[in-house]
């Protein structure tokens, strides 16, 4: 596919701040993709562009590498990856044109876009919607307050979006009877004023109710908390058929080890350790340390590094979970890619907070009309 022409937009994400959006002209028409941007960043991931900087450079050195151009989307990726790589631009960036030329590809197919990634990457058939992965507490980088929890996330599992609404508004009374104060951080859940104390045995009041949800889950973001061991059996004491990610630093696998063989139901999670990056993967598996992987396409940076990553974790039995970032646009191409990865959960923040309801609501879609 030749690209007539291509720019770079400058939108707001869902905390306000700049972020980086791509759009791309073919056949006289429009197609805009958007970037979002983490909060907590692992050290090994690609850098970030100012969203200023990326507009010059989708408009300047990625312009003047692919006009003219007839590409497919591996070529064009493969491009893409080299200048993000050498640091000449940055992963938001690069991904904004990885997938805006994705919308636009799928499009001159006639096909959407899942459909159209499921056969770029030779994937099998989809035959399952990934389990909803909502966000429902945030402590740590997400939340504000002085006094906060140091896990970063307090999820729930659920193939229902109405049962993360309904968590969330148990919540919401649960945290006013205990006159806790709170407010949405910044992936549209409950930002409390509380340590992790009082925010476990609040969520651990959702065992007695009746609600349709497989799971809980809490992401330590250990590589910036520094968890102890006693502190995550601590939480395991409570909620021991669990979703653990990043329990533990990503240079310390003992723990994660131990954990791993002490508590085999447990679904550990990597994501600090691998950054959505297959070499990453492909050495971290044979450790037998963890049996899930989160893939973000803005850790990957392109389109085809994402599935790349997708199919080593396949390779290696690994569970996946396509997640979003902490700050995110309206752009609900997530979901499809999720899709057509046959991933297992989908984490895609809060629904209350819009930039993730579109999401959710997109996979919701595709499932129910998919042919």
């Amino acid at each position: 596919m030749k690209i007539e022409k291509i720019t770079g937009k400058i939108i707001k994400d869902s905390a306000g701040f700049r972020a980086i959006a791509s759009e791309l002209i073919f056949c006289d028409r429009k197609f805009l993709s958007t970037v979002g941007q983490g909060r907590s960043r692992a050290s090994a991931e690609f850098i970030q562009d100012d969203p200023w900087d990326g507009k010059a450079k989708i408009e300047g050195i990625i312009y003047q590498k692919i006009k003219g151009r007839d590409l497919d989307q591996r070529q064009l990726d493969k491009i893409l990856f080299a200048l993000l790589k050498n640091k000449t631009i940055g992963v938001n960036t690069c991904l904004a044109v990885s997938q805006v030329f994705a919308k636009a590809q799928s499009s001159e197919r006639g096909q959407e876009i899942w459909q159209y990634l499921i056969d770029e990457y030779d994937l099998p058939e989809a035959k399952k919607i990934p389990i909803f992965l909502g966000v429902l507490i945030e402590g740590a980088s997400h939340n504000n307050f002085h006094i906060k929890p140091d896990i970063q996330e307090y999820l729930i599992a659920s193939s229902d979006l109405e049962t993360i609404f309904l968590v969330d508004e148990f919540l919401c009374q649960a945290l006013k009877n205990e006159k806790i104060k709170y407010e949405r951080g910044f992936e549209g859940g409950l930002a409390i004023e509380a340590k992790d104390e009082i925010a476990l045995n609040i969520f651990s009041q959702l065992k007695k109710r009746q609600l349709n949800f497989v799971k809980f889950g809490f992401d330590f973001a250990a590589e910036s908390n520094n968890n102890s061991s006693l502190f995550v059996k601590k939480v395991l004491r409570q909620f021991e058929n669990s979703i653990m990610e990043d329990p533990f630093s990503p240079s310390d696998f003992t723990q994660w080890q131990e954990l791993k063989n002490d508590y085999p139901s447990l679904v550990v999670v990597a994501d600090d350790p691998t950054v959505s990056d297959a070499k990453k993967i492909k050495a971290i598996a044979p450790k037998n340390v963890i049996n899930a992987v989160i893939i973000k396409p803005n850790q990957a940076g392109t389109i085809s590094k994402t599935f790349e990553a997708i199919k080593v974790a396949r390779a290696n039995n690994l569970q996946i979970i396509v997640s979003h970032r902490s700050q995110e646009t309206d752009d609900d191409i997530l979901a499809d890619i999720a899709f057509a990865a046959s991933a297992d959960y989908f984490k895609a923040g809060n629904p209350n907070q819009k930039q993730r309801l579109v999401k959710y609501k997109r996979l919701e879609q595709i499932w129910k009309t998919r042919k």
